[in-house]
């Protein structure tokens, strides 16, 4: 007679094996009604465990990690996706993971094929899926992390966005004081990231109500894609005399340069420009604006923590984790 595996209680119950092998090593992740589902599967079946001793380091864990599908040209300019890699390999130490990307949309079946349900985490980077998909995840028993947005009651790692804008708005506040002119600032945000821009504009009224600035909500300015950074926007804020637009990321920031250097004007000129991610894109400008680094390296490392903690450790601690960014001043032309 044939060995019962863990495959056969897994297609028995309708579970992935990886929800099988959790359970039956005495994880807590899995649903209680789950959990007792394949107990009783693998005692009607006959399963009987095998003792093996595995070596720490050795088993091959396997992650979907899950990209944004971004449907403008310019948005995919917004992070290495390369660093996010690196730093997973390095956060995981001397575990052995194999990374499956995927990339978001109408398609994307984490359970669709045959290695599918063998997954042993999934991380959402750069993008949060439907209420719908989590249930899922976690009905399967399945681990998952969200990458740079903040989802409260699961686990994420993000860059601590509001932080990071209050700092920018501090930072300006004093240079203008320097310069002996009040700073009068406007956001430009980008809507199609609508709870990153959410997040970053909290951190500007933070910091305007900090350094003492008037800031109103007619000081927001939203674009619905980095496309509609054009003339009419620039010629919007320029009749409003604000001394500096502080803008979504990096990448709207060079949108926005050009749009008005297409316009007669120069920005470096009119206005302090920020950004915000330091995005391979900002090397390239000049000047340079401010911006607050997103170091996609560091949340990489952290997502390879979570690997550990909550994949080979089993902790069922919650993780939730904010990356401070790190100011990086911009280029200043002496001749302003």
């Amino acid at each position: 007679m044939a060995r019962v595996t863990i495959y056969n209680i897994a297609e028995e119950v309708g579970v992935s094996t990886a929800t099988v092998s959790r359970v039956l090593n005495g994880s807590t992740l899995i649903a209680p009604e789950t959990a007792e589902a394949i107990r009783a599967a693998a005692g009607r079946l006959g399963y009987r465990k095998r003792t093996i001793r595995r070596q720490r380091g050795r088993a091959i864990l396997h992650i979907r990690l899950v990209l944004p599908n971004r449907p403008e040209r310019a948005q995919k300019l917004f992070y290495d996706y390369a660093d996010l890699l690196a730093g997973i390999k390095h956060g995981v130490q001397d575990n052995r993971v194999n990374v499956v990307t995927d990339v978001e949309g109408e398609s994307l079946d984490l359970f669709g094929h045959k290695k599918g349900g063998d997954v042993d985490g999934v991380i959402f980077a750069f993008t949060r899926p439907a209420e719908a998909v989590y249930d899922q995840l976690a009905g399967r028993g399945v681990p998952v992390l969200t990458l740079h947005r903040l989802v409260e009651g699961r686990d994420y790692i993000t860059c601590d966005n509001v932080e990071g804008m209050r700092r920018l708005v501090g930072e300006l506040a004093v240079h203008r004081r320097d310069c002996d002119e009040a700073l009068r600032p406007c956001y430009l945000r980008l809507e199609a990231i609508r709870d990153i821009a959410d997040d970053r504009q909290r951190g500007i009224v933070a910091g305007c109500r900090t350094a003492g600035i008037r800031f109103t909500k007619r000081d927001v300015l939203g674009v619905e894609a980095i496309a509609n950074v054009d003339k009419r926007l620039i010629d919007r804020i320029d009749r409003r005399r604000y001394n500096a637009v502080l803008c979504f990321n990096d990448v709207v920031a060079a949108a926005f340069c050009q749009a008005a250097r297409a316009a007669g004007i120069d920005p470096a000129r009119r206005w302090e420009v920020t950004g915000f991610d330091n995005s391979p894109l900002r090397d390239l400008m000049r000047p340079r604006p401010a911006t607050i680094s997103l170091p996609v390296l560091t949340l990489g490392e952290q997502a390879g923590r979570w690997i550990r903690r909550r994949i080979v450790e089993r902790s069922d601690e919650p993780f939730a984790v904010r990356i401070p960014g790190e100011y990086l001043e911009g280029d200043h032309d002496d001749d302003q």
